[in-house]
């Protein structure tokens, strides 16, 4: 089955806002990481401008890759590998032992406090925010 252009944009790409600093002009770029933190950006003054213009763009952009026949890559297939719940990591006794210290200090499970600062550190990095869905 060959996919059309209407395919591909009714996927839910993540949709990456940034900040853009006041140095830079201000506003708010956005993106499409599984695409290419390049590939495809809009700017606005607002994150709703920089969104709107960042669909603008992926549907020209879209519309080229097809002409050309440059493959899309599809929302969650960014290295073709498949996730799951367990991820395995050996960690040094004394980082293991802080890691329980500070779970029980904050009342959850080691694997909560582990998911919870990972995620914490992963979603505030350089201002990013990342939204599921497309708009």
């Amino acid at each position: 089955m060959k996919k059309d252009l209407d395919h591909y944009l009714s996927l839910s790409y993540k949709i990456e806002v940034v900040p853009i600093p006041p140095e830079d002009g201000g506003g708010y770029e956005a993106n499409l990481p599984e695409i290419g933190r390049f590939a495809i950006v809009g700017d606005g003054e607002t994150p709703s401008e920089a969104i709107a213009d960042m669909e603008r763009i992926k549907a020209e952009q879209f519309r080229h890759y097809l002409e050309k026949g440059i493959d899309i890559p599809e929302p969650g297939a960014e290295s073709g590998e498949k996730f799951g719940e367990r991820f395995i990591i050996r960690l040094p006794a004394t980082l293991h032992k802080e890691i329980v210290s500070q779970s029980r200090e904050n009342g959850m499970s080691p694997d909560e406090f582990v998911l919870q600062s990972l995620s914490s550190m992963l979603g505030q990095r350089h201002g990013t925010q990342t939204i599921g869905g497309s708009f």
